[in-house]
């Protein structure tokens, strides 16, 4: 398969040359006793003022839940708290699908159990006075996708195209956004758009715009959850307590992420937490490798 610089591209293929060979400690090594704290962190938040904002109801709730004091750590990206995982400093963080992968490929972090999004995928949006009926429309057209490590706004809307026959890095001119609405569709700049359909959705609720103005042409399938991730240098028994107390108090820790912001309660409307399961990623896994990426993996 012919490799593309694609994470290079994302000025991300440096931090990705992150080994996870060097030295471990050992289970018997290990203390048994829970830690003293938890160092905990989101992995697209990078400040520690951005977490104190919007997680900190989360904060409280996991250390009256949990009985450990949580200790916010912010990182700079997902691959920072890979390095940080790796190196034992970070115990648990709240990560994206595509973060999740690229965490425990270079870390031996454990998956502990997933925030569900259901309805989350990805959609294709076109302006309409574009005379875009189709997929194969697209090709030399201008698209707007998130950056390239995003789940939904990039890999999800790489793998819809690809799918169709359309390698959107050499047929289409691709704009990044970090920009969730419709700004850019709205003022002509892009013919297409690659949302996830929960945005869509809100617009249309508020009165942004109408259905047949903007018009979706294409759905992909459901993506994985968010996941929350153990460090593997904590105790394995205090894991599965962990996980056992976050499972039984699942309603008070969503009401806590509600509470936030009107936006996280419409993000994570109908979610719950439910153990993880590893092969759930696997289609970020697939995609990763369509990019010629799989090597990192």
């Amino acid at each position: 398969m012919k490799r593309r610089n694609f994470l290079g591209y994302s000025g991300l293929g440096m931090g990705l040359a992150l080994t996870a060979t060097s030295c471990r400690s050992s289970v018997s090594d290990r203390e048994i006793a829970p830690p003293k704290q938890l160092r905990f962190t989101v992995t697209d938040v990078p400040t520690l003022e951005e977490l104190e904002r919007d997680y900190e109801a989360l904060r409280q709730a996991l250390d009256e839940i949990l009985q450990v004091p949580i200790v916010f750590v912010p990182v700079r990206n997902y691959v920072a708290a890979a390095g940080d995982f790796h190196n034992n400093r970070l115990d648990l963080a709240w990560a994206g699908p595509s973060e999740y992968v690229v965490i425990t490929a270079r870390s031996q972090a454990v998956p502990l159990l997933e925030l569900t999004r259901p309805g989350f995928h990805s959609i294709i949006v076109v302006r309409a006075d574009r005379g875009i009926q189709s997929l194969a429309d697209l090709k030399g057209k201008t698209i707007e996708m998130g950056k390239p490590t995003s789940t939904v706004r990039f890999l999800g809307g790489f793998k819809i195209l690809q799918e169709a026959g359309i390698d959107p890095l050499e047929e289409m001119t691709i704009s990044h956004s970090s920009n969730r609405g419709f700004d850019a569709l709205k003022t002509g700049k892009v013919d297409a758009g690659v949302k996830a359909s929960i945005t869509y959705q809100q617009s249309l609720e508020k009165g942004e715009f109408k259905a047949d103005e903007y018009p979706i042409i294409a759905r992909g399938e459901t993506l994985p959850s968010d996941i929350f991730v153990a460090s593997s240098y904590l105790d394995t028994a205090f894991v599965a307590e962990m996980r056992d107390r976050v499972l039984d108090n699942s309603p008070r820790l969503i009401a806590a992420i509600h509470s936030a912001s009107d936006n996280f309660a419409q993000r994570f409307r109908d979610s719950e937490f439910v153990p993880a399961d590893d092969t759930n990623y696997d289609i970020i896994r697939e995609i990763y490798q369509l990019l010629g990426e799989d090597e990192f993996l």
